[in-house]
């Protein structure tokens, strides 16, 4: 069995863009910035939020961080998020999913600024890519997944794809996979069929953030499993896939950690440069 090491493709990328982000600064006296959005206090969020910081910060970014309290209220997180996302500092801005649950992601995204959205949750910009229009940003997290399914030489046209997920990273997905030309279903963990219906699957994508709920029993035998949900467990961070059992069926598999997470890290990053080159080339328009 392959396992698909995100980390070091993720390391690849990062060297191009720390050359990169060195010749952007020199030549415009600006450095590229990120925004994030934090609500609340739970620790694979935390998690995810410092390991960004810290990756901005050593590919020579600069990045600021708003912590907003778990109760505060719709209102306050969507002035928050336009205070940090007009500042001429920030050029993309991520709002650091899943809100607490008094909170409606749906509409707080739908105040992102389209131009600043990174991470590709806006609704104009969903549609785009749910249409197969070109972007100003490829989602950091799908891309992370066609490219760790392009490592393992499997091919993606025509495949049958079943993604375990609901919300925005499952939709993005599932829209780039059939753009791809995949034959793709997206399915909830609490659907009736669940397990007849992942064991169909050429390509299994998961995206719950529950441990170890994606067994060796529901993989076909030589499927290639991309393990996309984490969640943090006795101080570890754990991913959807047993790994145990389903390695001993998939023909390709991705680790947690050092699987989709760095990629999808590096990805991001990416993304930053590039809404810093466009915020530059408007300037000067």
């Amino acid at each position: 069995m392959q396992i698909l090491n995100g980390k070091k493709l993720a390391a690849s990328i990062e060297r191009k863009l720390k050359k990169e982000t060195a010749v952007f600064v020199q030549k415009n006296g600006m450095k590229p910035g990120l925004g994030i959005l934090l609500v609340g206090n739970d620790p694979a969020s935390e998690l995810y939020v410092s390991l960004k910081k810290r990756k901005a910060q050593e590919l020579g970014f600069f990045c600021e961080v708003v912590i907003l309290k778990k109760e505060t209220s719709q209102e306050e997180v969507i002035k928050a998020l336009q205070a940090l996302q007009t500042k001429e500092s920030i050029h993309g801005v991520i709002i650091q999913l899943p809100l607490p649950k008094h909170l409606s992601s749906d509409e707080i995204v739908q105040h992102l600024d389209p131009r600043k959205d990174i991470d590709c949750l806006h609704p104009y910009n969903l549609a785009r890519l749910f249409c197969g229009k070109k972007l100003q940003y490829t989602p950091p997290t799908a891309e992370s997944v066609i490219r760790l399914i392009q490592l393992s030489k499997k091919k993606i046209r025509n495949a049958i794809v079943v993604i375990v997920a609901r919300g925005f990273f499952g939709r993005q997905i599932a829209a780039l996979c059939l753009q791809y030309g995949a034959i793709v279903t997206q399915i909830d963990m609490q659907a009736p069929g669940l397990s007849s219906t992942v064991k169909t699957a050429d390509i299994v994508i998961s995206v719950v953030g529950r441990a170890r709920c994606i067994t060796g029993a529901m993989i076909k035998k030589g499927a290639v499993v991309i393990d996309v949900g984490t969640c943090k467990e006795d101080g570890c961070i754990s991913g959807d896939v047993d790994f145990k059992t389903v390695s001993k069926k998939a023909s390709a598999l991705t680790p947690v950690p050092g699987g989709v997470g760095p990629l999808t890290v590096a990805l991001l990053m990416k993304n930053v440069l590039r809404a810093a080159r466009l915020a530059k080339k408007d300037s000067a328009v």
